[in-house]
């Protein structure tokens, strides 16, 4: 791939001098800059991702608030209304493709609990039989209860060693969260260049992948754990409720706050002037929430998901959508006041949607059948597998038995529990393909060849989810409602554009290198997979 490069036009005249001087004076090289193929350039990308937030809500949302921030934002800027997230659709791969630009078979990321086949469990010792599952939860952060936590001077950056995977290849060491990383990210670029980067988002622990292989792409990073606060003594989990002091949109806030003082060129505590990041962002959980929720345990009459079919939202996602907008409006007051706001370009999107929509499409599904059906095979292989299963099922069987692979797919297929609601023919249909041998090889890399890569990849019916509670919504899987996802890029200089040909999330990365003046193709994954720039943003007509 060529990028074309240019001088900027108020060097000319000094680059005709400089020409004239060229044969008296001898002057140090000058690089020159990178012209933004779509012609777009800012000094600063504020990213958003607000998690659950599918292409109708954004749609819905503007037209039935044209005076909200939202509708600002879209007044100037470039709307995919055809935008795919990662698949699987959940937080960790959906993340990882608008940082990288890749997909797992690049980043090797499938989900934040997945699988290795050459780590070894933790707290093995030398000499263990490689593979294990790779935790990189909540259940790993030792700092729930430190507000305002960096890792900064602490060695184990607020982890829990003990509960990670052992890498043979690095003398049996913990496997920190960014060296699962296979790729590097927008933030070792930027930061590479000598500029400020940020991110916030909902585990303490985990979420500090984003600082890339490098583990230095993130110069002021900030997650309070979503599932536990010093707000009120500990103990809190934000997720089981929408508002109020142990809300989901309370922790949010926590983060709106710390974007709002980067906004204003201060770090994220508010602290010390440092100037506004070249590259920032956060993570919102209010709409995932909100779609997830039955009812809000703070607010009874708050009930959550959607009205009906078309996205409409019931009262806690609509209070949900309210507090996204207000915050955004927020920052976007925030930008001005710092006199950066024509200077940076927000891109509000998605790390996955949420599925179902139309609640008279969930299914919810027990999976305790596969363990049965794979014992069936051979005793113990449903046993030692390991499963990752939200709105899909992805399975990776115990170390010397891949191939019994096709014999599982078999009795995934034969076992009415798994295959019918009830476990009876005459109920809803539970499984739509399961992806495995030559299918799963045409889309993925070979899970004989890639460490990481699920042996089975079981996609559902849109609307199952495998639960045992009273979720209303969940992602993780591969149909629509799991992977449409709102994306608005928009800054004061865009014209207003909608775009409805398909893209993915993928794009946003090397999009947010090109706007800021730097190389797409500096992203590994970017390189790997040919992922391209945005519509509007490629230097295409």
């Amino acid at each position: 791939m060529i990028r074309r490069t240019a001088v900027r036009p108020n060097t000319l005249r000094s680059a005709a001098l400089l020409v004239v001087l060229g044969a008296f004076l001898v002057l140090p090289s000058v690089q020159a800059i990178p012209a933004p193929r779509g012609g777009h350039h800012a000094s600063h990308v504020l990213l958003i991702s607000v998690d659950g937030l599918h292409s109708i809500d954004l749609i819905n949302w503007v037209n039935a608030h044209p005076g909200s921030a939202l509708a600002e934002l879209a007044s100037h800027g470039y709307q995919y209304n055809n935008t795919s997230c990662s698949k699987p659709s959940d937080s960790f791969p959906g993340l990882m493709a608008l940082i990288t630009g890749g997909s797992p078979n690049a980043t090797g990321i499938w989900y934040d609990v997945s699988y290795d086949r050459t780590y070894l469990p933790p707290g093995s010792a030398p000499g263990a039989t490689p593979g294990t599952v790779t935790t990189y939860d909540e259940s790993i952060d030792l700092v729930k209860n430190v507000p305002n936590y960096t890792g900064i001077g602490d060695p184990n950056h607020g982890i829990d060693l003990t509960a990670l995977a052992l890498n043979p290849a690095n003398g049996n060491k913990p496997v920190l969260p960014w060296e699962l990383l296979r790729v590097n990210t927008i933030f070792e670029v930027v930061h590479s260049h000598g500029r400020r980067t940020a991110w916030s988002d909902k585990h303490a622990a985990a979420y500090q992948i984003v600082k890339g292989p490098s583990g230095m792409g993130v110069d002021d990073y900030y997650s309070p754990e979503v599932t536990n606060s010093v707000l009120t003594g500990g103990g809190i989990d934000y997720t089981k409720a929408q508002v109020g002091p142990t809300g989901i949109q309370t922790n949010d806030e926590l983060k709106v706050k710390a974007i709002v003082n980067e906004c204003r060129g201060l770090d994220h505590s508010g602290t010390h002037h440092v100037g506004t990041p070249a590259l920032f962002g956060m993570n919102f959980q209010a709409v995932s929430v909100g779609q997830k929720l039955a009812q809000d345990p703070n607010v009874p009459s708050l009930k959550g998901g959607y009205l009906d079919a078309d996205g409409h939202p019931g009262p806690a996602l609509d209070s949900a959508l309210h507090f996204v907008d207000e915050s955004l409006g927020d920052m976007v007051a925030a930008l001005k006041a710092g006199g950066v706001y024509d200077d940076t370009t927000i891109i509000v999107t998605a790390k996955h949607g949420q599925s179902p929509i139309d609640l008279k499409k969930r299914i919810a599904a027990d999976d305790s059948s596969y363990a049965t059906a794979l014992n069936s095979v051979s005793p113990g292989l449903g046993d030692g597998m390991a499963l990752s299963d939200d709105t899909e099922a992805l399975i990776w069987l115990p170390p010397g038995t891949q191939h019994l692979t096709g014999a599982a797919v078999a009795a995934i297929r034969a076992n009415p529990n798994l295959n019918f609601e009830g476990g009876v023919p005459t109920g809803r249909p539970l499984i739509t393909d399961i992806l495995w041998g030559d299918s799963l090889k045409r889309l993925y890399n070979d899970p004989t060849k890639d460490s990481r890569t699920p042996d089975i990849i079981v996609i559902v019916t849109q609307g199952v989810i495998y639960t045992g509670g009273s979720k209303l919504a969940e992602h993780g899987g591969f149909n629509p409602d799991d992977t449409s996802v709102a994306l608005l890029v928009s800054n004061p200089s865009l014209s207003q554009k909608v775009f409805r040909n398909p893209v993915q999330t993928f794009q946003v990365a090397p999009t947010i290198l090109d706007i800021l003046g730097l190389d797409p193709d500096a992203l590994e994954a970017v390189r790997k997979e040919k992922t391209d720039e945005l519509p509007g943003f490629d230097g295409k007509e």
